[in-house]
């Protein structure tokens, strides 16, 4: 492919992507409100942030959407892992579900350290939640 024409489909690409990014990142009009609660809709900050202790209840009350949305979620870590290409860091533990967070490093971060998370939302069961793509910051 010509040098020129791979510059023209990155620029194409950029644009889709912004454009989509900005159809997802509220509520259309058919999607309900997330207003004081730990989700939000794409890159917004949810309104609130769960605990380990709370999280199970509000799981259950997660969007039933196709749409991405978040949970915020604070805690310490329980378990830290990386393949060389992603790191998954853990919080909470039995009898809480544990909260997985996907991202590309730990910062540092360790067992015990308390943590914030926030990331596109994913329950594969009742005793797992996955946060992909995941933000995850010290206190």
């Amino acid at each position: 492919m010509h040098r020129a024409s791979i510059s023209k489909a990155i620029h194409l690409f950029a644009l889709a992507a912004s454009a989509g990014l900005i159809l997802v990142s509220g509520p259309s009009s058919g999607e309900e409100s997330l207003k004081n609660t730990p989700f939000s809709y794409g890159e917004d900050f949810p309104d609130l942030t769960v605990s380990c202790e709370d999280v199970r209840g509000w799981a259950s009350k997660a969007p039933n959407t196709e749409v991405r949305f978040n949970l915020a979620a604070r805690g310490k870590l329980s378990r830290v892992s990386a393949d060389g290409a992603l790191a998954y860091l853990i919080m909470c533990q039995e009898p809480n579900p544990k909260i997985i967070c996907v991202t590309y490093s730990t910062n540092g971060m360790g067992r015990g350290d308390v943590v914030t998370f926030a990331g596109g939302f994913r329950q594969l069961d009742p005793e797992q939640i996955v946060l992909d793509p995941c933000l995850a910051s010290r206190g």
